[in-house]
């Protein structure tokens, strides 16, 4: 007799959020997150002008879909990406001006990758299956989250300032074969390629799983 699963109507809705959940978010996904700042020119903060900003991060080559609200605190929104790559940080700022105008400002990207740490000229670089040539990391030096009403950048926690070195630190100690971490950080394009610098970072173990 095949097997049939029955589910009584009140769980519906939890279980059909459960399959969109794990639709969004497919295995081994090693880009888990992307973060998008945006200013907007109106003078009442994002939350209140969300619809424009809305509409215009849809509009960006390779987004599958943009947070409902935004993080209005810290001037920033979360988007899907149709795929597994990383942000195109040459067409997003023009893609997004063409759709929005002059009603916001593309600040930058932040993104949470997962990947082998390893030591390159010196340097230290991420290693993220799936994305080709590995990209470099560096100190927080461009903080993505905002403060709206003073018009900057928020200054880096004490952690945040600290967390390159650390995992250089921690790097240095762990065996062959690079550190599994996953680093969450401002992407850059810079003349020598994509690097992301090192705001807050995880080591990833088969054992313990996620920690500090």
């Amino acid at each position: 007799m095949p097997f049939r699963l029955t589910l009584r109507p009140s769980l519906l809705p939890g279980f059909a959020a459960l399959v969109l959940l794990l639709r969004a978010a497919p295995a081994g996904a090693q880009v888990k997150d992307v973060v998008v700042g945006v200013t907007p020119t109106c003078p009442y903060g994002l939350s209140a002008c969300w619809a424009g900003a809305y509409e215009g991060l849809g509009h960006l080559e390779g987004v599958e879909s943009v947070a409902a609200a935004p993080d209005a605190y810290n001037c920033t929104a979360h988007v899907h990406l149709k795929g597994k790559g990383l942000p195109d940080l040459d067409k997003w700022p023009e893609q997004f001006k063409a759709a929005v105008g002059d009603a916001y400002v593309f600040r930058g990207v932040e993104v949470t990758a997962k990947g082998s740490v390893s030591e390159k000229d010196g340097n230290l670089v991420l290693d993220v299956p799936g994305l080709g040539r590995p990209f470099s990391l560096a100190p927080l030096e461009h903080k993505l989250q905002w403060n709206f009403r003073k018009g900057s950048a928020r200054q880096p926690e004490e952690d945040e300032k600290n967390a390159y070195r650390q995992l250089a630190a921690k790097s240095k100690d762990a065996k062959s074969g690079g550190l599994r971490v996953e680093v969450t950080g401002p992407l850059r394009a810079t003349g020598k390629g994509l690097t992301l610098e090192v705001r807050e970072f995880f080591l990833v173990t088969p054992e313990a799983g996620r920690h500090n």
